[in-house]
């Protein structure tokens, strides 16, 4: 009866912080939410929402729908077990639908798991993740309500897992959770330090000049 949301803002090393989090009762009301400006404390260049994922697991058909509309900035998403890679893409095969032959990104939620719980543990500051202060009790407990168990296949072989600890205790925040780590991998977040790196390079020499100084002197007439 409503539709959970998250946005969080990644930086260098993957180092992310939580936004807002929230619920909201319409497609109408998701599509404000994502299309709003938020300030940043330094006071730079406001940030807005540039990749969102949507679980395509329920309300299937309006979660097509939404994507297609936004297909700029919005994909729908599924979760899967087991994969060799975090996320794959694959495509919408629904002739009927807005959405056919729209990419779907199929999620590995197993391993977005492990990162966002390794990255918990860390002090608030690079390579962390973090949380605003007063970000809820309801959020604090969705995003912890699942813990890692070994079980056994089949065949005898212990395997980690990640369970509810609650059988009706609710995850949705941790869902969103997941994929919003997932749609900041496909926006390539991992390598954001390396591009910082290389444009801070500036002193690089060239015929005794800086690339600058060269430019200006050697190709602008």
């Amino acid at each position: 009866n409503c539709i959970y949301y998250v946005i969080r803002a990644f930086g260098d090393f993957i180092t992310s912080q939580l936004v807002t989090r929230g619920q909201v009762h319409s497609w109408q009301a998701l599509e404000k939410v994502l299309n709003l400006q938020y300030e940043r404390e330094d006071g730079g260049t406001p940030m807005v929402t540039t990749l969102a994922f949507i679980d395509s697991g329920d309300q299937t058909d309006d979660v097509y729908n939404f994507c297609a509309e936004h297909s700029e900035w919005a994909f729908p998403c599924k979760g899967k077990s087991d994969m060799n890679d975090h996320y794959k893409i694959s495509t919408v095969n629904k002739s009927y639908s807005k959405a056919h032959g729209m990419q779907l990104i199929i999620v590995d939620g197993g391993k977005y798991k492990n990162l966002i719980a390794s990255r918990m543990r860390l002090e608030n500051g690079p390579k962390s993740w973090m949380v605003f202060k007063g970000c809820g009790r309801e959020y604090a407990e969705q995003v912890t309500a699942e813990h890692l168990v070994v079980t056994r296949d089949k065949r005898g072989r212990e395997k980690s897992v990640w369970v509810q600890k609650k059988s009706h205790g609710a995850n949705h925040y941790l869902d969103c959770e997941v994929y919003a780590m997932a749609a900041a991998d496909m926006n390539n977040v991992r390598s954001i330090h390396l591009s910082n790196i290389e444009e801070a390079q500036v002193e690089i020499k060239f015929y005794g000049m800086t690339v600058k100084e060269f430019v200006v002197e050697n190709i602008i007439p």
